[in-house]
């Protein structure tokens, strides 16, 4: 049985004589299959094997006129019409387009058709050479391919409008294996296309975080769900390099206490320590990291010993590659970045050449701490009603900052007390000097326990009194943007706009205002797309890509509006725009690894030296998960077939095998 599929569009790449790699969209509602689909279509590069080709005929440097139909239709087709290819647990393969149209303009006479190339991870092979070449017309098990006639006998189109088509059906000899399907396009009996495909992790689209405003920004989406609402406004957080020198792993309170003071932990806790602490690359491995490890323990035990309560830990040791690998470049030792891992650390054990880049390595020793304070509560033992009284009377002494800690304290615990709404007993006058307290009000209800629309009646209530203060009018506009992705708000999106725009006269920072037009064209960008308003859809990717470059945003923003622009076909937007964070050891993983699925099927990228510093150091930060994209697609893969690549696969064997 074939199941539904949603197939979200991409663009179209052609690359004569080039192996590309195309990248796979999909929803899949009901009964599990397995999904090969593809957006990227490359010319086939056609060299000479014997097996079995079917009488497939091989255009060779004609390719241009026996081809020119099938060429050309690929080319006018819109990047929102996508083909895939589904195979289902029992084992038959179905080829999908979610246009019927385009199925029309592709296979027009009786002689032109499809097939499906099955290859099976155990053809790649370290240690030795791949075993693809079976035939000029595939790597893998060929399919006998299907013509016009037959394709029409065995379509049926789906309830969402997509055709399928029933192809055929995996070989017993293949059940079981790690296999994935390339599609063959026939034209006249010339192989005209030969399409290979890699699985790139997308979210249609998700909203950058505009967090609500209280006396500074809080975010309803935070990483962390555990965190009070005292820790979330008043929490602090901190990086710091600190060198090692060489051989030393004991560090003393009085080696950290630059640290401590710097921290000014006189109202504030450490709350957790997160290391990573990077050894040079000489010598054994295992010693390396676990000289890093009892590096990093010692300066934990070592600030563990300023404070009482127990300071939470993360330590991730590994080798500085991509730092050695990069410094190496400019001097005379320049060639090591071709070496193996082992070949360069046998290097090292010259000692006249470790001698000369001694100035280079102790740079490499270092680790860079991550800490997150936890300012102290001096109300976590007073109980509920007498922390009314003293917010009251906070109101009375106008002592504001100290109403504001009250007020965070309490409504943390209403999260846990059902019993009385303390909320509604602290009595805040409706004036000027209170606004913010007030603002808090709405937002805590919101973050508690209160709906979208109940909050922005709140807030446009609040804003009629005051109506100069910004707090209120970008709470607005965040809470309207909720209403608008659950379906009910009832602004023009054209009016929406304007009051977004409108927020730079109430003293609300322009990056606020960006990050809120960035939200806006995302969604105004889906509505035209439901729409096929492919133009208007256009100029809200333009839009957007002209904003961003304004904004101050997180990883996690990047991440995010990489996955959009890579939603929509800008594959080169969402590359430009992470590459900068991509070169350094603190690189965030999610950042880092999805730049790699970006551009690891492109010979531009990888070919290039500094991409083996940027696999290396996806291969400190998380080696399983590096090794895993080498997997098949079914297996949460990018794809094996990356292993016909010289390059890639060196890197692949050499650190996962």
């Amino acid at each position: 049985m074939l199941l539904y599929c949603v197939i979200y569009s991409m663009g179209i790449v052609f690359s004569p004589c080039k192996t590309d790699y195309a990248i796979i969209f999909l929803k899949i509602f009901m009964i599990p299959i397995r999904i090969f689909l593809f957006v990227s279509l490359v010319l086939f590069c056609f060299t000479s094997y014997a097996q079995n080709t079917f009488n497939l005929k091989n255009p060779g440097e004609a390719i241009a006129t026996k081809c020119a139909t099938c060429l050309q239709t690929l080319k006018m087709m819109p990047p929102e019409v996508q083909m895939g290819v589904s195979i289902s647990e029992t084992h038959e393969v179905y080829f999908l387009i979610t246009d019927p149209v385009w199925f029309s303009k592709l296979f027009r006479t009786s002689a032109d058709g499809i097939a499906i190339d099955l290859v099976s991870k155990d053809q790649y092979v370290c240690g030795g050479k791949n075993k693809t070449e079976t035939s000029w017309a595939g790597k893998g098990t060929l399919l006998e391919p299907m013509y016009l006639t037959k394709l029409k006998a065995n379509a049926f189109t789906l309830p969402n409008g997509y055709y399928a088509v029933k192809i055929g059906e995996v070989p017993p000899i293949l059940w079981g294996k790690e296999i994935e399907a390339n599609v063959l396009l026939i034209q006249n009996y010339y192989l005209c296309q030969y399409k290979t495909f890699y699985q790139l992790p997308t979210f249609g689209w998700g909203l950058l975080d505009m967090g609500l405003y209280l006396n500074k920004l809080v975010f309803k989406s935070d990483k962390d769900s555990n965190k009070t609402l005292y820790q979330r406004v008043f929490q602090k957080e901190f990086k710091f390099v600190v060198p090692f020198e060489k051989g030393k792993y004991e560090y003393s309170a009085a080696d950290v206490k630059p640290i401590f003071d710097s921290l000014n932990l006189v109202d504030y806790d450490i709350k957790s320590i997160t290391i990573r602490a990077y050894s040079s690359i000489e010598g054994p491995k295992n010693v390396n990291i676990d000289l890093q490890q009892k590096r990093a323990q010692s300066i934990v035990t070592a600030l563990q010993g300023y404070q009482k309560s127990t300071i939470r830990m993360d330590i991730h040791a590994s080798e500085n590659w991509v730092e050695f690998l990069q410094d190496i470049k400019t001097t005379k030792y320049a060639a090591f970045a071709s070496l193996t891992k082992d070949e360069i650390k046998a290097k090292l054990t010259d000692k006249t050449i470790m001698a000369e880049l001694e100035p280079i390595l102790k740079k490499h020793r270092k680790a860079i701490l991550y800490i997150e304070l936890d300012k102290k509560n001096p109300y976590l033992n007073t109980d509920s009603e007498q922390l009314v009284k003293q917010f009251n009377a906070s109101l009375t002494d106008k002592n504001l900052q100290r109403a504001l800690e009250i007020q965070t304290v309490l409504y943390d615990r209403l999260r846990s007390e059902a019993a009385e709404n303390y909320a509604n007993r602290m009595e805040i006058p409706r004036k000027t000097e209170f606004s913010i307290l007030l603002n808090n009000k709405g937002i805590f209800s919101f973050l508690v326990d209160m709906d979208a629309q109940a909050a922005l009646k709140q807030f446009q209530e609040l804003s009629r009194l005051f109506p100069n203060e910004g707090r209120f009018r970008y709470n607005i506009c965040v809470l309207k943007f909720q209403l608008w992705l659950e379906g009910t708000l009832t602004t023009k999106p054209d009016d929406f706009k304007i009051e977004i725009y409108s927020l730079n006269k109430y003293g609300i920072p322009a990056t606020l205002i960006n990050r809120m037009l960035v939200n806006y064209y995302i969604i105004r960008g889906d509505q035209y797309m439901q729409l096929k308003d492919y133009i208007n859809k256009d100029k809200c990717l333009t839009s957007i890509q002209a904003i961003y470059k304004n904004l101050i945003m997180t990883d996690d923003d990047m991440v995010s509006l990489a996955q959009y622009f890579s939603y929509y076909a800008k594959y080169d937007w969402a590359t430009a725009l992470l590459k900068p964070k991509i070169n350094t050891i603190d690189v965030d993983e999610e950042l880092l690894f999805y730049y790699i699925n970006l551009t690891i099927s492109d010979p531009f990228y990888t070919d290039k030296p500094e991409y083996r510093s940027i696999m290396l150091n996806a291969i400190n930060i998380n080696q399983q998960r590096y090794c895993a994209a080498f997997n098949s697609i079914e297996k949460q893969g990018i794809t094996f077939q990356l292993l016909e690549d010289d390059y890639l696969k060196k890197t692949y064997c050499e650190n996962c095998q």
